[in-house]
């Protein structure tokens, strides 16, 4: 089986089958999950009173879609080989973990950072620990991306790499454009946020 039934598969499953037939695009597939996600998805098509934050189960939801999607354009862009296709998604999603990991850990950080100023600002010997801490983290995400960059060198060809890059870079500036639009306040009636 190749890498795109497998996947064409897999989106159906995850997306759904309107997406996987471009019977909607998958920036309006997007839109409307990060829809529901920031406006909470009891209450987003309602009007103007509060709607009540997205649970845990619903942002798992919604971050796993827009994963696929990534994937899937990670792969439509390179057009990549069985061979290196399954051996390349694997890698993409152990480097974000680790990514997601040390921003998790860096935001931990800068927490305690917070808190360590407002209760105990005169602490030095613990703002340092906390900053170098910081520093160590920063140097890891550092390493963390040059493996990854080695790894993808022995991966892909020079000119898959430079697609890969772009591809990445539209996918998230694409993204970030969608979330701005949920967030715009509806240039309408109450409840017009998702445009066709």
């Amino acid at each position: 089986m190749n890498w795109r039934v497998s996947w064409a598969s897999s989106i159906n499953t995850v997306v759904g089958k309107e997406v996987l037939m471009h019977v909607i695009p998958w920036e309006r597939c997007v839109l409307l999950h990060l829809s529901l996600l920031l406006l909470g998805h009891s209450g987003a098509m309602e009007g103007p009173r509060p709607a009540p934050p997205p649970d845990d189960a619903l942002i798992r939801k919604v971050e796993e879609r827009v994963e696929m999607l990534r994937k899937w354009r990670i792969l439509e862009a390179l057009d990549p080989s069985e061979d290196v296709a399954t051996r390349l998604l694997p890698l993409l999603s152990s480097a974000d973990r680790r990514e997601r990991e040390l921003e998790h850990q860096r935001e931990r950080l800068t927490e305690q950072l917070r808190v360590t100023l407002r209760t105990d600002g005169r602490n030095e010997a613990r703002l340092e620990e906390i900053l170098t801490a910081l520093t160590a983290t920063a140097r890891q995400r550092c390493s963390a991306q040059e493996e990854l960059d080695h790894q993808l060198s022995a991966l892909l060809s020079v000119y898959q790499r430079a697609r890969l890059v772009v591809a990445l870079q539209e996918f998230h500036r694409e993204v970030r454009e969608l979330i701005d639009r949920v967030r715009r306040p509806p240039p309408g009636p109450a409840g017009s946020r998702i445009t066709e």
